[in-house]
């Protein structure tokens, strides 16, 4: 729903990089709040608020995962909402519904309440009004056990960050067009990074945000970079904010996944200590420490009641995920630790063979999630002389342990509900609905995990296409070798001369292709 009567914004002249926030689903938020001790509401049932939505992609995967539950999404800028209704009416989705309209003018009466409200990427980019604004929305639209998400930039990390900016805005503002300031933007940033024969605190410190900004788009560096409103905030500022808003801190959207091999024994001993103080003080002190940069704080009504730690006993109703890959064979290790290793680097050494057995498992059925009792039974299975209850062998209890410590450190993610998602790839292989309407209307491509797919070139789009479970290998190899011969052919003006071996190297591809998307959680029954 637009509202003609708004003014352009600079969201409607420069279109913000459409995205998912796999942190923003109601499944993460859910799944915090209850092992705060909350009872948050069913995520297939329950109501969900997006503060600056933009062109609603985030909202519009969320949505059409969870059919029972209603989304609304409200945002200032009317071309992104007007992109965000065509791929709702592509879909017929009736549950969610956009509003072009100023956030501030958003009231209970009108809107009703919410269970969880989102506000990615917003606080931290406009008016002190507004931000006051948003913090109030956060208690007068907020259900009694309901959650809210505000993300923010964050000091100390942003003081790294401002240096640069100030400068780009200043050196930019001379300069027209977003293509031409981000140009212009990293190249003042590049000098002054290679400007010393030998580098220092200095040159250091830009080089770090040089790496940074060359992996932004253009119109999203404009927007965050580049923005003269961008304003961090130390974690203790936020919820001394929140706090005059009756709203209390629950925990944060993403678990802390710093690497603790980085830190001296003396810093561990000394943070270890700081586990006995208060939490907002424990937590400042970690962004201290860390140097964070960006929060995704979550916040409920002052008087609801939190457990002070995880409840135990509410592990073991969660389910588990890690994409981890276990660089040897658990049942081969004998005593010596086994290693894993996620995609993005991170690593982990597990000792007890129970958790090394339960990781493994784990991480095989990526990226299903898998409940406690399929762990469990895994386990029995792999090991059986051990008995699963009471006794020496307590599997129960290790597991139960390992994920609650796994979880708190980033290694692995629990969820209340698993995602509709397969870990082998079907004879006739398709992606959902969902997927298909977005590759046909050029936007971001969502996985069944709620993360953005990117395709890299036309052939990758090509095959995205072909996949609604009524191809199976050899007519999808088929149609591949027909895409590549035709594209061969306007290259080079005329038919290539027949490949014997391309078919077999086709095949090869399109496996391994399949298999990287099923890993991608792009799968589905």
């Amino acid at each position: 729903m637009q509202a003609p009567d708004l003014p352009a914004t600079p969201y409607d002249e420069v279109p913000y990089p459409s995205g998912l926030f796999p942190q923003t689903h109601p499944n993460r938020l859910a799944t915090a709040a209850y092992l705060r001790g909350m009872s948050p509401a069913p995520i297939d049932r329950c109501r969900v608020l997006e503060l600056g939505c933009g062109s609603a992609n985030n909202l519009v995967s969320m949505a059409f995962q969870h059919p029972g539950s209603e989304f609304v999404g409200v945002d200032l800028g009317q071309v992104p909402i007007a992109s965000g209704e065509a791929i709702i009416a592509e879909l017929k989705m009736h549950n969610v519904t956009l509003k072009a309209m100023d956030i501030c003018d958003l009231n209970p009466d009108e809107f009703g309440t919410f269970d969880f409200i989102i506000a990615h990427g917003v606080y931290s980019w406009v008016p002190q009004r507004v931000r006051e604004r948003i913090l109030e929305i956060s208690r007068e639209l907020l259900n009694q056990q309901g959650i809210a998400y505000i993300s923010y930039n964050a000091y100390p990390g942003c003081h790294f960050r401002d240096l640069v900016r100030h400068m780009m805005c200043f050196h930019t503002q001379k300069f027209e067009g977003v293509d031409e300031k981000a140009t212009q933007a990293r190249a003042l940033i590049k000098f002054v990074a290679e400007s010393r024969i030998k580098p220092d605190y200095y040159t250091e410190a830009f080089r770090s945000q040089l790496a940074r900004l060359e992996k932004y788009q253009a119109e999203s560096l404009y927007h965050d970079d580049l923005s003269p409103s961008a304003q961090p905030f130390y974690f203790h500022e936020f919820i001394e904010a929140a706090e005059r808003h009756d709203l209390k801190y629950v925990g944060e959207a993403v678990q802390d996944a710093s690497d603790q091999a980085l830190f001296t024994d003396e810093t561990l001993r000394r943070m270890a200590e700081l586990e006995a103080a208060d939490e907002i003080v424990r937590e400042q002190y970690k962004d201290f420490l860390c140097g964070t940069g960006f929060h995704q704080t979550l916040l409920c009504r002052k008087e609801t009641q939190l457990s002070a730690t995880f409840p135990d006993e509410r592990i073991p109703e969660l389910f588990a995920e890690c994409d981890s890959v276990a660089m040897s064979d658990p049942k081969q290790a004998g005593a010596a630790p086994v290693e894993f290793k996620s995609p993005r680097g991170g690593k982990v050494e597990i000792t007890h063979p129970v958790w090394r057995t339960g990781l493994s498992y784990i991480c095989s059925q990526w990226p299903c999630s898998v409940s406690f009792e399929q762990i469990l039974n895994h386990v029995k299975q792999t090991e059986p002389g051990k008995s699963v209850e009471g006794g020496s062998g307590n599997e129960a209890a290790t597991i139960a342990s390992a994920l609650k410590q796994s979880y708190l450190a980033g290694v692995v993610s629990l969820r209340i509900r698993p995602p509709d998602v397969m870990n082998r790839v079907s004879e006739r292989p398709a992606i959902s609905p969902l997927a298909q309407a977005q590759l046909r209307l050029g936007t971001s491509i969502s996985t069944q995990l709620h993360r953005s797919m990117k395709l890299p070139d036309a052939a990758s789009k090509h095959f995205l296409s072909l996949l609604d479970g009524t191809r199976d290998l050899d007519a999808l190899t088929a149609e591949m070798i027909a895409f590549i011969t035709s594209a061969r052919a306007e290259t080079e003006g005329e038919r290539p001369a027949e490949d014997a071996g391309i078919e077999a190297g086709v095949k090869e591809r399109v496996k391994n292709n399949l298999v990287s998307l099923m890993r991608s959680g792009m799968l589905v029954a």
